[in-house]
């Protein structure tokens, strides 16, 4: 507020009062002329004459310097712009409604989409623990006359050699997949299998009861120990007693001793019966020659290597026995062999 329109505040204060300027003055402590320059704009009261005015009048000295209005006008900008934050909070709250709204919509999807996919594991879970049970069914695994189709090839149950060389060279290390089958009991009746493929899916194993039976492809079976499949034969001054190695190794070859490799597969093939189970606890061992083949088998990837068979051995007499790993006895030994096996 400036002098003249505090003047003119003085002026009507002193009219509404039906005061004359000498009056307000003596009333102050101030002259009528200090009274007229008030009220003329050429001064305005000294900070004490104010308050002594206000508290004479009842009034708010912001009223009389015009505060009031001042502070209205205040008040309207300030209610003018909290009208706009409030629309501005209106706003925003409707854009957090809706994010919060699509942030519960975006929640459930993804616990529904985790829901479903924790389910499919589960469901994966209880699918791989039932086929790994399917087996469990299985009651004349490994009988003769069972067999297993898988891989457009038939499995049939090995001899025991077969078996021992399956077994002595893979021990089941390379049978690393599982695939499903068609199992075929004794009675011809079929059944869905696992089981666990070799290498070379030319034999399978078949677990049932914690129980390995090994099948294997029926093309390749009962020819597995034949002349044209063995590479080499080795005799090595070895035993199993207490697997020392004595000597040198002496092999020979398909070219060099096609001889001596019909021989021993024909004794292997033919030993008869076993002798006296005495003669092996007091003789295996005595100058020893484990024998050893290389057979690889044509148009087929088998290829067992270093495949012990057995090991010959000598009694006090001279006399040749044939120990069998396969089948844990020993057998006599024909002259003609034996000069093979022992040769100077």
């Amino acid at each position: 507020m400036n002098n003249i329109d505090f003047g003119n505040k003085i002026y009507e204060i002193r009219k509404k009062n039906n005061l004359s300027q000498k009056e307000l003055g003596e009333m102050l402590g101030v002259s009528n002329k200090a009274v007229s320059k008030w009220e003329n704009g050429e001064a305005i009261p000294k900070t004490a004459t104010m308050l002594k005015l206000a508290e004479i009048f009842k009034v708010d000295v912001n009223d009389l310097l015009g505060f009031e209005e001042k502070q209205t006008d205040y008040t309207a900008k300030n209610n003018a712009e909290m009208e706009r934050l409030n629309e501005e909070n209106v706003l925003l709250s409707s854009k957090l409604a809706e994010y919060e709204k699509s942030r519960k919509r975006t929640l459930l999807i993804s616990v529904a989409v985790c829901a479903v996919a924790v389910a499919f594991v589960i469901l994966i879970s209880l699918t791989i623990k039932t086929d790994k049970n399917i087996n469990k069914s299985i009651k004349d695994a490994g009988s003769e006359g069972t067999k297993i189709v898988f891989s457009d090839k038939t499995f049939v149950v090995p001899d025991s050699f077969e078996k021992y060389a399956m077994e002595y060279i893979y021990g089941g290390s390379e049978y690393t997949d599982e695939k499903f089958a068609t199992y075929f009991d004794k009675d011809g009746k079929e059944h869905k299998v696992l089981v666990q493929c070799c290498l070379y899916t030319e034999n399978v194993i078949l677990n049932v009861d914690n129980k390995r039976y090994f099948y294997i492809n029926d093309k390749i079976s009962n020819e597995i120990l034949a002349v044209k499949n063995i590479d080499e034969l080795w005799f090595a001054e070895e035993t199993i007693v207490n697997n020392e190695k004595f000597g040198i190794d002496f092999y020979y070859n398909d070219d060099s001793g096609s001889k001596v490799i019909d021989c021993f597969v024909n004794y292997y093939k033919n030993k008869g019966k076993p002798v006296d189970k005495l003669i092996t606890k007091s003789f295996l061992g005595n100058n020893p020659r484990r024998a050893t083949v290389y057979i690889n088998i044509p148009d087929s990837n088998i290829s067992f290597s270093e495949l012990a068979l057995g090991e010959f051995f000598m009694d006090n007499d001279k006399n040749v026995y044939f120990y069998d790993y396969v089948t844990a006895c020993s057998y006599f030994v024909e002259k003609e062999l034996s000069d093979y096996v022992y040769k100077n």
